[in-house]
C-alpha cells in the first residue's frame, strides 16, 4: 500500500452520524450558505457547537456539500438531488450512495478508507481492531505522523456507526440511532464484531453499478490504451471484487454476489461482461459513465412506480 500523508482522523468530535442530522443539514444549508460560518451552526440547528461541527463534517465527506472559501457552504448536486427526491433519508438506495461516498472521500476518512480495504480479517474484538488499523496507518501514512487515540476514536464511531448493539435498548427519541445500522455491512455479538455480506434485497442493481463507476473513476489514470475497446471501457471482474475501493471491497460482496449483479446490470444493458476464452471483463459503456445519472434513474423509476400504483 502506497503511504499517503494526507489524512484527517476524529473529524467528527466523536460522534458518529445521527438519524435526522442529515435532513436538518441540508435543509439549513440550502437556507442559508453561511450557517456554519454564523456561531458555527449550533443556533440554527439547535445542537451544541460540537455536534454542529459533527454535522458540518459528515455532510462534507457524504458528498452532500462543498465548501467554498469566503463565500460558505453550498450543496453539491448529489445533496441537490437528495434534497429533492430523500430529503428525510428514508430510501436505503440514499444510504448506500452516501457510503460508497464516504469511502471515496479517503483523506478526509481515513479510518473508514483502511477498514473496508485493509482490513481483511472477517471477525474481531474492538481490542484486535485497534491493532489491525495502527498496522495499517503505519503502513498508510508511516509511523509517528498520527494520534493512535485519534484512531482508536475513528475506530468507536465506525463500529458504532454501522453495527448496532444487540443488547442495547434504544429509545428513538433520543436520536442516537445511525441510518447506517440498515445496511448489514457489520454485526456484533457479545465482543465480537463480523463483517457482513449485505442483505442483497436491499441492495438495487443500480448501486453496484454506481460503485463500480466510483472505483473506475478513481482508477481511470491507470487503465492502458489496450483495455478500451470500440469506445468501451474495459475492467477485469477480478479487480472489482479485490482492488481498493472495488465493489467487492466497499459493499462486501463475495465472487458469487458481484457476478449475480453483473449479469442483472447487463440484462438491463448497462455494461457488457465477457466471460468467454476466460477472459472474466466487464466493458462501460461511454453513455452510462456518470453515477449521478444512474442515481436519478433510480428515483425516476421510484417515482414512476409510486404514479402507476396509485
Amino acid at each position: 500500500m502506497e503511504k499517503q500523508k494526507k489524512i484527517r482522523l476524529k473529524g467528527h468530535e466523536s460522534f458518529m452520524l445521527r438519524d435526522g442530522w442529515l435532513h436538518k443539514g441540508i435543509v439549513a444549508v440550502e437556507k442559508n450558505p453561511n450557517i456554519f460560518s454564523e456561531y458555527m451552526g449550533a443556533d440554527a440547528l439547535g445542537v451544541g457547537s460540537n455536534m454542529a461541527k459533527a454535522i458540518r463534517y459528515w455532510m462534507k465527506v457524504l458528498g452532500l456539500t462543498k465548501e467554498v472559501a469566503r463565500k460558505g457552504t453550498y450543496l453539491t448536486e448529489l445533496g441537490n438531488l437528495i434534497l429533492e427526491q430523500d430529503s428525510y433519508f428514508e430510501d436505503i438506495f440514499t444510504i448506500w450512495l452516501l457510503h460508497l461516498q464516504l469511502l471515496f472521500h479517503k483523506e478526509e476518512a481515513t479510518a473508514w478508507q483502511l477498514f473496508f480495504n485493509e482490513i481483511t480479517a472477517e471477525e474481531f474484538r474492538r481490542e484486535e481492531l485497534y491493532r489491525m488499523m495502527r498496522q495499517g496507518m503505519n503502513l498508510y501514512s508511516g509511523e509517528g505522523t498520527y494520534s493512535e487515540r485519534s484512531l482508536e476514536a475513528d475506530c468507536i464511531v465506525l463500529l458504532n456507526m454501522y453495527a448496532r448493539q444487540r443488547e442495547m435498548d434504544y429509545d428513538p427519541e433520543e436520536k442516537t440511532i445511525s441510518p447506517f445500522w440498515g445496511l448489514g455491512l457489520l454485526q456484533t455479538e457479545q465482543r465480537y464484531y463480523r463483517k457482513c455480506q449485505p442483505n442483497l434485497e436491499y441492495l438495487h442493481p443500480l448501486i453496484v453499478m454506481i460503485a463500480i463507476l466510483m472505483f473506475y473513476q478513481e482508477t481511470e489514470k491507470d487503465w492502458a490504451d489496450n483495455r478500451k475497446q470500440q469506445g468501451r471501457f474495459g475492467i477485469s471482474i477480478d479487480d472489482l471484487l479485490r482492488k481498493g475501493n472495488s465493489p467487492g471491497k466497499t459493499l462486501n460482496l463475495s465472487r458469487t454476489a458481484l457476478n449475480l449483479y453483473l449479469d442483472k446490470l447487463y440484462a438491463e444493458e448497462y455494461l457488457d461482461v465477457n466471460r468467454t476464452a476466460g477472459l472474466d471483463m466487464v466493458y462501460l459503456k461511454p453513455e452510462y459513465l456518470d453515477f449521478l445519472q444512474m442515481a436519478k434513474e433510480y428515483y425516476v423509476g421510484k417515482e414512476t412506480q409510486r404514479r402507476l400504483e396509485l
